[in-house]
């Protein structure tokens, strides 16, 4: 028989869509930061984000009167219709939600300009704030996220036995923004409390402090060292929108986007130092792909994977090509012409004249 799910089930459901994985909600929050125009994003993991996640950035805060909202579904700034989410720029709008339902407890402190000190906001996992009082501490925002999957004790397992990996993924996407974002301060302190494994600590070795600086490549310095740039090349194309043979919705998008350009941006290794050891990894780890602005997943089109591969071809020459090497590739172009609506975490993307990206 048919039947109705109850709310709370429902919403469980629901946030276990987007909340996946502790790496998810440190992305999510992330994200949040930097649509808020934060200089400065702190992130700190314990237990592998089970027992805490917290993030902290300088962006413009939160509103007094956005609060009631701020943990409610289909709540945001970023869009008013559907119909929006075509032409979107910014990263996301549904995280806090989902990251609430999925924690024993979310604690929200903010401050914006216009106030002489800050707030904090306690919330439970049903949403319900629960306490309310004023912060000292400077203009932006800060989230933290404790026990989460707590109420799912298969999940919280999983994630347990595999915090190793989970470290290493939260990593790896802290350096994706450390590379796109150069002149925003990016930082990422792991730490674990007590347990059979070892004792309470900081995890120095994976953590990560990149200042601010001013391109990609002193980026690349900050978080690789100072061999790895030296090994690369820089490369800029620009191309029209032309595509043959293409369907348009209409006349008026044909000449909207048509007068519109594709630019592509990358580091990849200089042909004169393709045989160095260190441009090279056995796994993906060091391809960055970004599609406006927003990190892609390698196997998420075949435009993507075909761009890939081409680098790949062309550095390995005479070489292994069982192996890959460092790139980092930003590709920009209308939004019209992407949809990152795919999945909930965004990391795929359908792009819409793929031809037009490979002519680089």
């Amino acid at each position: 028989m048919l039947q109705a799910l109850p709310d709370e089930t429902a919403k469980r459901l629901a946030s276990a869509q987007v909340a996946v994985s502790p790496d998810t909600v440190v992305k999510e929050l992330v994200e949040n930061a930097l649509d808020a125009g934060s200089t400065s994003v702190q992130v700190r993991v314990k237990d592998a984000g089970l027992a805490l996640i917290s993030v902290k950035d300088d962006g413009c805060g939160v509103a007094p009167e956005d609060v009631p909202l701020l943990l409610q579904r289909y709540t945001t700034s970023k869009i008013a219709s559907f119909d929006d989410l075509a032409s979107v720029r910014t990263f996301g709008f549904r995280a806090l939600n989902s990251i609430a339902s999925l924690s024993v407890r979310t604690v929200v402190s903010t401050r914006v300009a216009s106030e002489g000190s800050g707030r904090c906001y306690e919330f439970d996992r049903n949403r319900r704030m629960t306490g309310e009082s004023a912060k000292a501490m400077q203009v932006g925002t800060q989230i933290e996220v404790e026990k989460l999957f707590h109420h799912l004790p298969v999940r919280k397992q999983s994630f347990a036995k595999q915090s190793t990996q989970v470290c290493k993924r939260i990593r790896d996407i802290m350096i994706g923004f450390a590379l796109l974002f150069p002149k925003v301060r990016i930082s990422v302190k792991f730490e674990r409390t007590s347990s059979k494994s070892g004792p309470a600590g900081d995890d120095a070795a994976n953590s990560i402090t990149k200042s601010a600086v001013s391109t990609t490549l002193d980026a690349v310095r900050a978080v690789f060292g100072s061999a790895l740039p030296k090994c690369l090349a820089s490369f800029a194309a620009e191309t029209s929108i032309s595509p043959e043979n293409a369907e348009w919705e209409s006349h008026d998008e044909r000449e909207r986007i048509s007068c519109q350009r594709i630019q592509i941006d990358a580091l990849i290794p200089h042909k004169d130092h393709r045989s160095d050891a260190v441009v090279w990894k056995s796994s993906s780890d060091h391809c960055f792909v970004y599609v406006n602005s927003r990190r892609t997943a390698l196997s998420s089109d075949p435009t993507i994977r075909e761009l890939v591969a081409r680098v790949r071809r062309r550095c390995a020459e005479g070489l292994d090509e069982s192996k890959y090497p460092f790139m980092w590739i930003h590709i920009q172009l209308p939004v019209e012409l992407t949809d990152v609506n795919i999945e909930p975490d965004k990391t795929t993307v359908k792009l819409r004249f793929p031809d037009q990206v490979l002519r680089w």
